[in-house]
């Protein structure tokens, strides 16, 4: 749904251009996601603490979604690819 809405409102932008700003997107979510843990833990001395750790929870989220968004463009099946993708890393994991 979203990459949909995204696909009809970023056209009519080449496609290796909207691939590339989706990945890129990823990047920038990261950056609120490290920009609110810094908050959340006050790291900066000046302005302190100025960040929740639910700010910091919802940019984890906003990074998955960027992460998924980007996934559902380059890859013509999106689902597969992440369900492959998760065998093989479950499959790296020793078993007891």
């Amino acid at each position: 749904m979203l990459r949909e809405w995204l696909d009809r409102e970023q056209r009519p932008e080449p496609v290796r251009e909207v691939r590339m700003a989706r990945i890129l997107a990823v990047g920038a979510a990261y950056g609120s996601a490290a920009e609110a843990l810094n908050g959340a833990l006050g790291l900066n001395p000046g302005p302190g603490t100025t960040h929740s750790w639910d700010d910091v929870r919802d940019a984890v989220a906003d990074v998955a979604v960027a992460a998924l968004v980007a996934l559902a463009t380059i890859a013509g099946e999106p689902e597969h690819v992440l369900d492959v993708r998760l065998n093989e890393l479950a499959a790296r994991v020793p078993r007891d």
